[in-house]
Formats: C-alpha cells, sequence, structure tokens
C-alpha cells in the first residue's frame, strides 16, 4: 500500500488521501467490513448487467475508476497529514472502514478472484487498485459524500448510448442516404379534428404548415402525413435570435 497523494477537503473537513495498492491487499483490508456501512445500498444482482460485464473486464486486466472508503471514528484534523502518516493509520484500524462508494465494484473484484482458473485470480489479485480514503470524516460528512459521489450515477437514455455507438456516422460520410437525428429532437403527432380522413389535397396543406418554420424557429427532420394523422421530428434551430 502507498499513498501517492493527499488533499484537505475543507467542505467536510477531512483528509482525501489517494492509495495504490493491490487488488489482494484491498480484498484483505475490505472483505469483512464492506457490508458495515448502514447508508450503503445493496447487492445488485451481476447476472445479465453491467457487473457481469465488469467482470470479464477485470478478468482481463481492465483498469476500474477508483473505490472510495472512509475511515470512521477518527478524530477531525485541520494538521498536515504526511503519507507515511496516513498508511500507519489506515492499517491501524482496517476494522474502522467503511466503504462510500464502489461497494459493487468490491463484490465482483470478490468474484473475479474466485475463478476456477488460478491464474487468473492471481492476475486478478496482483493488479493494481486505486483507492481514496476520507480520513477525519465525521457521520454528516459520510452522508453528504455519499450523496454526492452518486448524483453523477443518473443512467444514460437509450438515445445517447445510440449516438454515441454511431458517432462516427453523425456527419453521414459514411451513410449518405441517413439521417441522424441527434438527442434533444422532438417527436409530435396530431389527429384530425372533425375528419375521420384527410383528403390529398388537404395533405398537402399540411405538409406546407410543417415545413413552415423550417430554418427559422426549428429544424423539421421529417414529416410524415397519414389520412387521418400527421408526425414531425423536430428541433429548435440553432439560430442565437431563435427561441
Amino acid at each position: 500500500m502507498e499513498a501517492l497523494s493527499i488533499l484537505y477537503d475543507e467542505r467536510i473537513n477531512a483528509h482525501n488521501v489517494l492509495f495504490s495498492m493491490t487488488v489482494g491487499e484491498y480484498l484483505d483490508s475490505v472483505g469483512k467490513i464492506r457490508y458495515k456501512n448502514p447508508y450503503q445500498r445493496r447487492r445488485i444482482s451481476a447476472s445479465k448487467t453491467v457487473y457481469s460485464l465488469l467482470k470479464q473486464d477485470i478478468e482481463k486486466g481492465c483498469v476500474i475508476p477508483p473505490i472510495v472508503l472512509a475511515l470512521t471514528n477518527s478524530t477531525p484534523c485541520t494538521m498536515p497529514l504526511g503519507k507515511n502518516e496516513a498508511v500507519q493509520l489506515v492499517m491501524n484500524r482496517v476494522s474502522d472502514l467503511i466503504i462510500l462508494d464502489g461497494l459493487q465494484r468490491t463484490d465482483t473484484l470478490l468474484e473475479a478472484t474466485t475463478s476456477l482458473n488460478s491464474a487468473v485470480n492471481d492476475r486478478v489479485r496482483n493488479a493494481q487498485l486505486r483507492v481514496e480514503i476520507y480520513i477525519g470524516l465525521n457521520r454528516i460528512g459520510i452522508l453528504y459524500r455519499m450523496l454526492t459521489l452518486n448524483t453523477g450515477q443518473t443512467p444514460m437514455s437509450l438515445r445517447q448510448q445510440i449516438e454515441m455507438l454511431y458517432f462516427d456516422y453523425l456527419d453521414n460520410a459514411g451513410l449518405p442516404n441517413v439521417k441522424f437525428v441527434r438527442e434533444g429532437a422532438v417527436f409530435v403527432t396530431f389527429c384530425c379534428g372533425c375528419l375521420d380522413h384527410l383528403p390529398e389535397s388537404i395533405r398537402d396543406i399540411v405538409v406546407r404548415h410543417c415545413l413552415h418554420d423550417q430554418g427559422t424557429k426549428a429544424m423539421i427532420h421529417a414529416v410524415v402525413v397519414m389520412p387521418d394523422h400527421a408526425s414531425v421530428i423536430t428541433s429548435k434551430a440553432v439560430l442565437p435570435h431563435i427561441w
């Protein structure tokens, strides 16, 4: 275990220490206390989820984001904390550690080190892992840090995920006959009022009205007029004086 850097968090009055250690050192330290944090969410099934994919990545040598812990029952200290002092403090009080962010990753690491393949187990346990540990954090600080650590876990929309996968084609260079509509577009459908079916002459008028603000107030990506309804995909025009 090695302390790489120490920062003082003035918002929660605690030291944030970034450690580098092997996966084996980490699991030996937190194996028995990983469910000690009463505020932490419980285990999520790894079958057919991102955690099953993470397990495969870990076995292949993937570097995972730092796991965040806190050393409880430690006295808040505003004095400078040395790297060697931080290492000794953590090693002497392993039982006072709790996981703030990374419980699912910890469980996945444990699974990856219980593989039937001993060579995989050894490779995973000897891999390097970065761990952040807050020293001098009180109960309020623990709750605050847990909330702020989890505010960024809002899932991406399906549309955004698809855009990422097809990002190279957004300029239509590879697919000249296909138009990609970026996230932010609005799909609108409206039906006929008093008529069961629109005559063809009326449908032409509907199309012209739908395209009326094209390039000024809106970007019209597609218009479909059916006998009893019409649909439009539109987004705000990229003009500074519009909307």
